[in-house]
C-alpha cells in the first residue's frame, strides 16, 4: 500500500511565490470584501490520482482569478497573460514538500467584465505532480 499525500497546500504556496516573484499584481490566498483589486487569487483545486498503483502521482487543476478596476481590459488581460506566461514556462517548486511537479500548463484562460466594476480573468493550470515520500 502506497502512503498517499494530497499535494494542495504544497502546490499553492509554490505557486503563490513563484507568482509574487514574477509578476507585479499582488497575490493573495485569502480575501475579503475589502481587498482592492488588482490582485490574484486562487480557487478552486482539484486533485486526482494519475500514477500506477506503486507510484503516487497526481494530476491537478489549479483555478487561479484575476480581478481588475480599470475600465479597460488592457490591465486584465495584461494580468491573464503574465500569469499564463509564467505557469507555463518557470518551474512551480513543491520540492521542500517533498513533491515534484514534472509537467504543467494553462490550459484554459478568459476575461470578462465584472457584473460590479471592471473586469476579472480566470485561467486553468494543470500539473503532474509526484510525491517524492
Amino acid at each position: 500500500m502506497i502512503k498517499r499525500r494530497m499535494p494542495f497546500q504544497a502546490l499553492q504556496k509554490a505557486a503563490c511565490d513563484l507568482l509574487k516573484a514574477c509578476q507585479t499584481a499582488p497575490v493573495y490566498e485569502y480575501v475579503t470584501l475589502n481587498t482592492k483589486p488588482p490582485y490574484l487569487t486562487f480557487g478552486d483545486i482539484h486533485v486526482t490520482e494519475a500514477g500506477a498503483k506503486d507510484e503516487a502521482i497526481y494530476t491537478v487543476e489549479m483555478e487561479i482569478y484575476a480581478y481588475s478596476r480599470a475600465h479597460t481590459r488592457r490591465e486584465i488581460n495584461e494580468m491573464v497573460d503574465d500569469t499564463a506566461t509564467i505557469l507555463s514556462s518557470a518551474v512551480v517548486d513543491t520540492s521542500p514538500d517533498g513533491f515534484t511537479v514534472v509537467a504543467q500548463d494553462v490550459i484554459d484562460a478568459s476575461t470578462s467584465p465584472s457584473e460590479m466594476e471592471g473586469y476579472t480573468g480566470r485561467l486553468l493550470a494543470t500539473f503532474q505532480i509526484q510525491d517524492n515520500e
